[in-house]
């Protein structure tokens, strides 16, 4: 798994856990602070970003035309002779059985196994090469002792194997037939759709580039502004809240439970520790620009700073006091999950993001007023399918809707004002070219949901 490519769609999906309700704490918002208490802003004028601009060749159209094309392939039987050969895809039935027992994974019907593939145990493939189409075949084999299922691994397996038909994998070609079966408004022709991939391209390395720049832009506010005291906890807290239940629908998609999933975005301590801090960073950096472009969610939170907690401990506990609450702390918290170390740090960054944000559009006149934050709920209200915006507002967190809103401004605004350069040539490839990796990952989805 992509660890750039995976955090790139993570970003995305953890747009959509930003709503409902919010919290009941005051300082779990922006609107409870005073921005300029928390943070001393560096110069945010003209913040320099390297990006090269979007593009798409007309090469990677006809990569990715071919990719699309590769997508509607399907298999053909193969009438012209009935021996199967090395390299063939064959159809069959199989039943595998060990001392005479069938075992859970030994058979299926209607499998399509291309010969030479490996994807079966040594013997298998081979075994159905000169063998003829309708034939049975008994296969006397062996689990290798280092089998993944150590139920068989080393066990001596009898397969029982019916050869339906051989087949081959069929790619249709870019016709107007073909173009015409894919249902696209306006797009009929071959020269239509090579067009319209173009364009859908174009878009997605477009919004590449954009996020891309906004990330760049965030990454040189959180290295250049200084903080005087921490975030509130409530507002750490909210955020760490969206972070995890993020992860967790992501995890889900893969089928993953999230104690494992996250081993992709911070690895353990028993890996290298330059690797875990990056993968923190990075996963960081794209949650904060994915919170920053979403409209129908935000939220930062604001509550007492754990500095801020420790000083009123001290003022009205006495030290045993305070000592007693620290080691209950410590034990809370080691009995956390390793991965909440991670979620927990995102949140914080999130938090003075959020706060550095707030102090920009206090300076620059960046709040949302009162008839355009109504004006943009009415619109996603509408949007959404909703019959009002009342019925909207309940399962909105109105003040997080406020924060999306005023951070699209403070963004634009930073975006306007950036001097943004082309990367030196031996850097290029870091771009948000269509071509890179990255962004024809992303890029691939956009068109392949296009055509589909």
């Amino acid at each position: 798994m992509n660890k750039k490519i995976l955090v790139s769609g993570l970003a995305a999906v953890f747009a959509l856990s930003m709503v409902g309700c919010g919290s009941t704490d005051k300082d779990a918002y922006l609107s409870g602070i005073k921005a300029e208490d928390y943070v001393d802003l560096c110069e945010y004028n003209g913040i320099p970003v390297e990006e090269a601009q979007p593009s798409v060749t007309d090469d990677y159209v006809e990569m990715y035309i071919n990719y699309n094309l590769s997508s509607s392939a399907s298999y053909k039987e193969i009438t012209d002779r009935d021996t199967v050969k090395d390299g063939d895809v064959v159809n069959i039935d199989y039943d595998g059985t060990i001392d005479g027992a069938e075992f859970d994974g030994g058979s299926s019907t209607g499998y399509n196994l291309t010969i030479g593939s490996g994807s079966f145990i040594d013997g298998f493939e081979d075994g159905l090469i000169g063998k003829k189409v309708g034939a049975t075949v008994s296969l006397n084999l062996t689990f290798p002792d280092d089998y993944s299922n150590t139920d068989v691994a080393g066990k001596d397996v009898v397969f029982k194997v019916t050869i339906n038909s051989i087949e081959e994998l069929v790619t249709p070609e870019l016709t107007d037939d073909w173009v015409a079966e894919q249902n696209i408004d306006g797009v009929t022709t071959a020269d239509e759709y090579r067009e319209y991939t173009k364009k859908q391209l174009l878009t997605q390395a477009q919004s590449t580039y954009d996020s891309d720049v906004q990330s760049a832009i965030t990454t040189y506010l959180q290295d250049n502004c200084t903080f005087r005291k921490d975030p509130p906890q409530a507002m750490v807290d909210r955020f760490s809240d969206y972070v995890l239940d993020y992860y967790t629908q992501y995890a889900n998609q893969y089928g993953m439970d999230l104690e494992s999933f996250m081993q992709y975005v911070s690895p353990t301590e028993e890996t290298d520790a330059a690797t875990e801090d990056a993968a923190a960073e990075a996963t960081s950096v794209a949650l904060d620009t994915s919170v920053e472009q979403a409209e129908s969610e935000d939220s930062a939170a604001t509550a007492t700073s754990a500095t801020d907690a420790a000083a009123t401990a001290s003022t009205t506990t006495d030290a045993a006091t305070a000592a007693s609450s620290g080691e209950e702390s410590a034990a809370a918290a080691s009995s956390e999950p390793a991965y909440m170390k991670t979620i927990n740090e995102q949140a914080a960054k999130m938090a003075k993001n959020y706060i550095i944000m707030q102090a920009i559009a206090d300076k620059e006149n960046l709040g949302v007023s009162k008839r355009d934050f109504n004006k943009k709920l009415s619109s996603e209200a509408a949007s959404e399918g909703y019959s009002s915006v009342a019925d909207y507002k309940k399962s909105e967190d109105e003040e997080a809707y406020y924060e999306s809103l005023m951070i699209d401004n403070v963004m634009k605004f930073l975006t306007d004002n950036a001097v943004i350069t082309e990367p030196a040539a031996d850097d290029s490839s870091t771009g948000s070219s269509a071509t890179d990796s990255s962004s024809a990952a992303t890029s691939e989805d956009a068109a392949a949901e296009a055509t589909s």
